[in-house]
């Protein structure tokens, strides 16, 4: 009799259990939203120790899904106020484990299941972007990070969040998202450049620095930018012969971008003023391309340089001075402004740089060159 009442017991505490799933489906299906919500997470609370690895459970977290889902989403605050702000969160990770947990062959709730992330996605997406347009970036970011969790492949939720991020000067997420993005194969310069700021600016991380510059220069290795923000990371750090090795080695192995590691080496020597070795290195550079912009208006610039120095020295003589060398200094400078011409105009025409252009017609006005000042304007 004792054995039969504990069998009993048994089978009713069974039954009990079981109903609560069958209570929270029917009071779901009659919209009675506060029971079943109380019987879906009495149903939970009583299986907790099989519930996320049984397969025969994935009904009942496609119906938790479902109910908190509504409960999340719901316009009316007594539905509303039944959850709470992770509410949502809850469905959408309900869903993931209906749809990894269901193994059977139809693979109903798996199929159900991935409808409503669908679903679920796209809304809160949208939420998002309405969230950004309000200025709540916060909020923004919160429904871009659910959408990340629901579609963790997709990329639209990581570019547009991260851009969201800097605005908010959230530099942790767009950070995470970035890299997230470039680990996913997506060869984006402005993933890499962003990246790069958030490293050496916000978190003035040096090592990091060289690791984002070594992964941008592995990706854009013809990119003047990347080059030079490791140069000068190297002089900043007080590597500068390190720099130099580094580039010479580059030049000899790479030929195919041998001008940019000739520039590169132009600009360290230039920075460290070894004009000489600047100039060697610039002419090496404009032996590969001619018509490389960088090294054009380098070349250019110093001699605009040499002949301010000069410019300067006239301007500084006393009339005893200048009666005895004026003449003679005047043409030397002239004579510097006019080789600058040449390598400004390659310059110029590949960047339309105004600084450049500022340059060209300072010269052409000290020369009365009308015709070109007029080609500029």
């Amino acid at each position: 009799m004792k054995k039969l009442s504990l069998i009993t017991i048994s089978l009713l505490a069974s039954f009990t259990i079981a109903t609560a799933q069958t209570n929270a489906i029917l009071a779901l299906e009659n919209q009675e939203y506060k029971v079943a919500k109380e019987s879906i997470d009495k149903y939970f609370t009583k299986n907790a120790a099989t519930i996320a690895t049984n397969p025969k459970e994935a009904k009942a977290w496609f119906y938790k899904g479902k109910i908190y889902n509504i409960v999340a989403t719901s316009d009316k605050p007594e539905i509303k106020a039944l959850g709470d702000e992770k509410s949502l969160a809850v469905a959408v990770e309900a869903f993931r484990k209906a749809v990894e947990l269901d193994n059977s062959k139809s693979a109903e709730w798996k199929k159900q299941s991935q409808d409503q992330l669908e679903a679920i996605w796209g809304v809160t997406f949208n939420e998002g972007i309405k969230k950004y347009q309000e200025n709540d970036l916060k909020a923004s970011l919160t429904n871009m990070d659910l959408c990340i969790s629901i579609k963790p492949a997709d990329t639209l939720a990581y570019t547009v969040g991260a851009s969201i991020a800097i605005s908010a000067k959230d530099f942790a997420w767009a950070k995470k998202a970035y890299y997230s993005l470039i680990e996913k194969g997506f060869k984006n310069y402005n993933y890499y450049k962003n990246l790069l700021y958030i490293v050496s600016e916000e978190e003035k991380n040096t090592d990091e620095t060289m690791k984002v510059i070594q992964m941008g220069r592995e990706a854009f290795p013809m990119d003047a930018m990347f080059m030079a923000q490791e140069v000068n990371l190297y002089i900043t750090s007080g590597k500068t012969q390190e720099a130099i090795a580094k580039l010479e080695a580059a030049a000899k192995n790479d030929a195919a971008n041998a001008k940019v590691y000739y520039y590169n080496l132009g600009i360290i020597y230039k920075q460290t003023n070894d004009n000489v070795k600047a100039r060697e290195f610039f002419a090496k550079s404009l032996a590969e391309d001619a018509n490389y912009e960088g090294a054009n208006y380098m070349t250019g610039f110093m001699f605009m340089e040499e002949g301010d120095v000069l410019n300067k020295k006239i301007n500084n003589m006393t009339l005893k001075e200048y009666n005895l060398n004026g003449k003679k200094e005047e043409a030397k400078r002239d004579e510097f402004y006019k080789k600058a011409i040449p390598y400004l105009e390659k310059s110029y025409a590949v960047s339309k740089d105004e600084k450049v252009k500022d340059q060209l017609i300072s010269i052409y006005k000290k020369f009365k060159m009308e015709d070109k000042i007029k080609s500029l304007n």
